[in-house]
């Protein structure tokens, strides 16, 4: 399997920082928001911060799984 198809570790929380979710997936922050501006990844504007939702990331990892 490549990089991109394995999944990030369990956690607890609910939310992701773009810097949480770009540590998780191994990759750098440019590739989390080009992901969202492409529509593939979808997050949350709260403020001025935008988070990705544990459900959200759950999404995004089925549909690499092309299960969606």
């Amino acid at each position: 399997m490549t990089a991109l198809l394995d999944k990030p570790q369990t956690t607890d929380k609910r939310a992701f920082s773009i810097a949480e979710f770009s540590q998780r997936w191994g990759w750098g922050n440019n590739t989390t928001y080009n992901l969202i501006n492409s529509g593939k990844l979808k997050s949350v504007k709260i403020g001025r911060r935008r988070i990705i939702t544990a459900q959200q990331e759950a999404d995004f990892a089925a549909a690499l799984e092309g299960k969606v």
